[in-house]
């Protein structure tokens, strides 16, 4: 017997409640490239560890860092780059 196939698996599954809340149009935060920029230059200069910079500006810790690792990066592809 087939069972059609929801976004959590199979139709008996549970769905995980973020989901359901993507799904109904819940809101979705965008950041400007600016904002992204100096949340980096903020934990890059400030001297302090990730979870504190990131609860700071109401971010997840793994959003912060996908930043920070997009931002070094760009800025090695930069400087590689210029050498040429």
């Amino acid at each position: 017997m087939d069972f059609p196939l929801r976004a959590g698996g199979f139709a008996n599954e549970p769905e995980h409640p973020r989901r359901a809340i993507w799904r109904r149009g819940g809101t979705r935060r965008r950041f400007t490239n600016e904002f992204k920029a100096q949340a980096v230059k903020r934990l890059l200069e400030g001297g302090r560890g990730l979870s504190e910079v990131a609860t700071e500006l109401g971010l997840s810790t793994g959003q912060l860092s996908a930043w920070r690792t997009e931002h070094l990066d760009t800025s090695k592809y930069l400087a590689a780059s210029a050498l040429r």
